[in-house]
């Protein structure tokens, strides 16, 4: 999937205005908290596209989504960007699975236990996003969080 410059810049300015201060629904009894940066915002909406297709021909899909570095089924295939369901994490753990706005690995809420066998492989989606998009998203960060110009 090839995001255009004009998709990304989108993006970036929507996503963060979309889930500002609430949270996103995951199963009907878990409450999900938001994204720890815009960054990983977006990275969260591919999956959330992913889950949706997947979810007209598997009702296994047609739950919440985020993106977390983690293993998949077998701990064997190794740590991967990949689309986990909201249902399978546990939001009582953080895990270095989520990026900042810079791209860099840091702790966040909804750790894969264990196995996880709802979940999607988009590693090359995600990993292209943060390479077409982390180095603009790093310096607006660093633009607005410490007053350079």
């Amino acid at each position: 999937m090839k995001l255009s410059p004009f998709c990304l810049v989108a993006l970036a300015l929507f996503a963060p205005v979309a889930l500002n201060g609430r949270l996103v629904k995951g199963a009907a009894t878990a409450e999900i908290p938001e994204a720890t940066s815009t960054l990983h915002g977006l990275m969260d909406s591919i999956c959330v596209q992913e889950f949706a297709r997947a979810c007209l021909v598997n009702p296994h899909f047609c739950v919440g989504a985020v993106a977390r570095r983690d293993v998949g089924i077998d701990a064997a295939e190794g740590e991967a960007w990949r689309c986990y369901s909201t249902v399978e994490l546990d939001f009582s753990a953080a895990k270095r699975s989520c990026v900042n706005d810079c791209g860099e690995l840091i702790d966040c809420v909804g750790a894969v236990n264990g196995i996880s066998r709802e979940h999607l492989t988009a590693t090359t989606e995600l990993e292209r996003l943060l390479q077409e998009v982390q180095p603009g998203m790093c310096k607006i960060h660093v633009r607005y969080t410490t007053g350079a110009s």
